[in-house]
This record gives structure tokens, sequence and C-alpha cells, in this order.
């Protein structure tokens, strides 16, 4: 059988994830942790107001073509 790739018009990531969890401080990492309201919202911190930008709507819809 055949290798089907369907994330390939998922987006790719252009900034080095590697460095942002190098720098996190430790009170980033202990909020992180809890992953409550404080993770995503409190002062900017890590997703700063977090919302679904829709970057799933292609590939659920090459899922649902393909099977």
């Amino acid at each position: 059988m055949a290798e089907l790739n369907l994330l390939d018009l998922y987006p790719q990531v252009d900034r080095d994830t590697e460095e942002r969890a190098r720098t996190k401080t430790e009170a980033q990492k202990n909020i992180a942790l809890q992953f409550g309201w404080e993770y995503f919202d409190k002062k900017g911190i890590c997703y700063n107001g977090y919302f679904y930008d829709g970057r799933w709507v292609p590939i659920v819809k090459r899922f649902i073509e393909h099977y």
C-alpha cells in the first residue's frame, strides 16, 4: 500500500521552538504546567488569548474526501 500524507497542507512552524523552550523562565514553566486560565491569558504569557484559526479545516476536508 502506498503511503498517503494527508497532513501536507498543515502549516509548517516558522519559528525556532527549541530556542523558545530554552528561554522560558521558571515562573512561565510553572504556570504552563497548571494549564489553567493563567496559562492561556494572564499577562500575555504563553498563548495570550488563544483562539482557533481554522488551520485544520482543509486537512479535515481531505480526510473526509479520502475516506
